[in-house]
Protein backbone atom coordinates (compact mmCIF):
# COMPACT_ATOMS: atom_id res chain seq x y z
CA UNK A 1 0.00 0.00 0.00
CA UNK A 2 1.43 3.34 -1.04
CA UNK A 3 1.55 6.51 1.03
CA UNK A 4 -1.11 8.12 -1.13
CA UNK A 5 -3.52 5.25 -0.46
CA UNK A 6 -2.85 5.47 3.27
CA UNK A 7 -3.48 9.23 3.28
CA UNK A 8 -6.72 8.84 1.31
CA UNK A 9 -7.88 6.11 3.67
CA UNK A 10 -7.06 8.24 6.73
CA UNK A 11 -8.90 11.25 5.30
CA UNK A 12 -11.86 9.06 4.37
CA UNK A 13 -12.11 7.76 7.95
CA UNK A 14 -11.69 11.26 9.40
CA UNK A 15 -14.46 12.79 7.28
CA UNK A 16 -16.75 9.83 7.98
CA UNK A 17 -16.28 10.18 11.75
CA UNK A 18 -16.82 13.96 11.59
CA UNK A 19 -19.96 13.42 9.51
CA UNK A 20 -21.38 11.01 12.08
CA UNK A 21 -20.49 13.31 14.97
CA UNK A 22 -22.12 16.30 13.26
CA UNK A 23 -25.26 14.32 12.55
CA UNK A 24 -25.76 12.72 15.94
CA UNK A 25 -23.56 14.60 18.44
CA UNK A 26 -25.87 17.49 19.35
CA UNK A 27 -28.87 15.18 19.63
CA UNK A 28 -27.03 12.78 21.93
CA UNK A 29 -25.92 15.66 24.15
CA UNK A 30 -29.45 16.98 24.54
CA UNK A 31 -30.82 13.46 24.94
CA UNK A 32 -28.54 12.91 27.92
CA UNK A 33 -29.52 16.32 29.29
CA UNK A 34 -33.20 15.42 28.81
CA UNK A 35 -32.79 12.22 30.81
CA UNK A 36 -31.12 14.10 33.66
CA UNK A 37 -33.71 16.89 34.02
CA UNK A 38 -36.95 15.01 33.35
CA UNK A 39 -39.34 13.10 35.56
CA UNK A 40 -40.45 9.50 34.96
CA UNK A 41 -42.98 10.32 32.23
CA UNK A 42 -40.34 12.36 30.41
CA UNK A 43 -37.88 9.51 30.64
CA UNK A 44 -40.47 7.14 29.17
CA UNK A 45 -41.09 9.56 26.30
CA UNK A 46 -37.39 9.91 25.60
CA UNK A 47 -36.91 6.15 25.79
CA UNK A 48 -39.68 5.50 23.27
CA UNK A 49 -38.33 8.15 20.88
CA UNK A 50 -34.81 6.78 21.31
CA UNK A 51 -35.92 3.22 20.56
CA UNK A 52 -37.75 4.38 17.43
CA UNK A 53 -34.66 6.36 16.42
CA UNK A 54 -32.39 3.34 16.98
CA UNK A 55 -34.70 1.11 14.92
CA UNK A 56 -34.67 3.61 12.06
CA UNK A 57 -30.89 3.94 12.36
CA UNK A 58 -30.54 0.15 12.14
CA UNK A 59 -32.76 0.10 9.06
CA UNK A 60 -30.52 2.81 7.62
CA UNK A 61 -27.44 0.70 8.24
CA UNK A 62 -28.88 -2.58 6.99
CA UNK A 63 -30.57 -1.16 3.90
CA UNK A 64 -27.80 1.40 3.29
CA UNK A 65 -30.21 4.33 3.28
CA UNK A 66 -29.30 7.82 4.40
CA UNK A 67 -32.49 8.89 6.17
CA UNK A 68 -32.22 11.90 8.47
CA UNK A 69 -35.60 11.37 10.12
CA UNK A 70 -33.89 9.60 13.02
CA UNK A 71 -32.58 12.91 14.26
CA UNK A 72 -35.94 14.65 13.99
CA UNK A 73 -37.87 11.87 15.78
CA UNK A 74 -35.51 12.04 18.74
CA UNK A 75 -35.70 15.85 18.55
CA UNK A 76 -39.48 15.60 18.92
CA UNK A 77 -39.04 13.48 22.06
CA UNK A 78 -36.57 15.96 23.51
CA UNK A 79 -39.01 18.80 22.79
CA UNK A 80 -41.77 16.99 24.66
CA UNK A 81 -39.54 16.82 27.73
CA UNK A 82 -37.51 20.03 27.71
CA UNK A 83 -39.86 22.48 25.90
CA UNK A 84 -37.10 25.05 25.23
CA UNK A 85 -34.97 23.65 22.45
CA UNK A 86 -34.57 26.52 20.01
CA UNK A 87 -30.79 26.36 20.33
CA UNK A 88 -30.84 22.62 19.65
CA UNK A 89 -32.90 23.13 16.50
CA UNK A 90 -30.48 25.80 15.29
CA UNK A 91 -27.44 23.64 16.11
CA UNK A 92 -29.01 20.61 14.41
CA UNK A 93 -29.84 22.63 11.32
CA UNK A 94 -26.30 24.05 11.09
CA UNK A 95 -24.62 20.69 11.63
CA UNK A 96 -26.94 19.00 9.12
CA UNK A 97 -26.09 21.62 6.50
CA UNK A 98 -22.36 21.31 7.22
CA UNK A 99 -22.58 17.55 7.03
CA UNK A 100 -24.63 17.41 3.84
CA UNK A 101 -22.71 20.03 1.88
CA UNK A 102 -19.13 19.76 3.16
CA UNK A 103 -18.21 16.61 5.06
CA UNK A 104 -20.30 13.95 3.29
CA UNK A 105 -19.08 15.02 -0.18
CA UNK A 106 -15.49 15.02 1.09
CA UNK A 107 -16.03 11.54 2.53
CA UNK A 108 -17.36 10.30 -0.82
CA UNK A 109 -14.46 11.91 -2.66
CA UNK A 110 -11.83 10.23 -0.49
CA UNK A 111 -13.70 6.93 -0.55
CA UNK A 112 -13.53 6.96 -4.34
CA UNK A 113 -9.87 8.01 -4.28
CA UNK A 114 -9.10 5.14 -1.92
CA UNK A 115 -10.72 2.65 -4.32
CA UNK A 116 -8.84 4.13 -7.27
CA UNK A 117 -5.53 4.07 -5.41
CA UNK A 118 -6.08 0.45 -4.36
CA UNK A 119 -6.55 -0.48 -8.01
CA UNK A 120 -3.38 1.38 -8.92
CA UNK A 121 -1.51 -0.37 -6.09
CA UNK A 122 -2.55 -3.78 -7.41
CA UNK A 123 -0.89 -3.05 -10.74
Amino acid sequence: MTERTKKCRAKRRFFHIVSILLAYGPILGYLIAGFTVSDNSGKITLTICSVVGIVIALINLLAKYHIRSTIWIILLGIYMVMQDIQTLIIITAITTILDEFIFTPLYHKYRELTVINKEIDRR
